[in-house]
């Protein structure tokens, strides 16, 4: 039996600009706009400034984790806690403008995570000024500074993308997961388990289209902790390596999102 479980629709239904960025690769990056350190990094919140100058750390919780923020193509994401937020973005020198988020649709059973979802997609149209701290020195941590309007800082730090690590474009790829991993062999002869996977095509209006056959993944999906019994279609991004080695890989693999979940009993 299988038994659908936090559903997190497919958000090319959404928005048109959502499903632009579902069905092609990932638009040119425009490497004279200023927000352009905002696009190289993953961003992981360490604290928050309250209004009156306190301090406090990163909100955790047993199913989600501090705050990422990823920015890329006039669009900014944010995951840790249950569901993606997404909203559209613009920077103005330090001035920022963000829209307000749409979200999937995946329930939690912490109330409190809910709760704390619910005020970041209220408060993040409120942020209104951005700054950045960042040295020279090649293995620093950059700091980003949101400012919101009621005075409230987010201070996180900058971890390099992968997109700016090997200097490409990835080709967003959907893959669906089957809930159980097997036994493969390598090319070495070692043996591993592997997910099971096949690629899914959609169209431009995102509507699937095709699938291919079902393969062993032999390599690992960078940001994805497989979780069995849960089968899963994600997107994620896929990055060319040039000079790839005989028998290494040939590309690089990153979470994107999780597109749909459903428990398989």
């Amino acid at each position: 039996m299988i038994k659908k479980h936090a559903l997190s629709f497919t958000l090319c239904a959404v928005s048109i600009s959502v499903l632009s960025a579902c069905t092609s690769g990932a638009n040119s990056r425009h490497a004279t706009s200023p927000a352009q350190e905002l696009e190289n990094y993953q961003w992981t919140q360490v604290n928050i400034i309250q209004s009156n100058g306190q301090s406090q750390s990163a909100f955790h919780s047993a199913q989600g984790g501090p705050v990422t923020l990823n920015f890329s193509d006039d669009q900014m994401m944010l995951g840790g806690l249950c569901n993606n937020l997404i909203a559209a973005y613009q920077v103005n020198g330090d001035r920022i403008t963000i829209s307000s988020p749409i979200s999937t649709m995946k329930a939690c059973g912490d109330a409190e995570l809910m709760r704390y979802e619910q005020q970041v997609g209220q408060a993040l149209p409120s942020i209104e000024r951005w700054s950045l701290l960042k040295s020279d020195t090649t293995d620093a941590i950059p700091v980003l500074t949101l400012h919101f309007t009621d005075g409230t800082q987010w201070r996180l730090q900058g971890e390099q993308t992968l997109a700016a690590k090997y200097g490409v474009e990835p080709v967003r790829v959907f893959l669906e997961i089957e809930p159980a991993t097997v036994d493969c062999t390598t090319s070495s002869g070692t043996m591993q388990q592997c997910l099971r996977v096949r690629e899914i095509v959609y169209s431009e209006q995102g509507l699937q289209t095709s699938t291919g056959p079902w393969l062993d993944y032999y390599g690992q999906i960078e940001g994805y902790e497989h979780t069995p019994g849960l089968r899963q279609i994600i997107r994620l991004n896929r990055y060319p390596l040039a000079n790839a080695p005989a028998g290494s890989a040939a590309y690089v693999d990153e979470l994107d999102m999780v597109v749909q979940s459903e428990i398989v009993k």
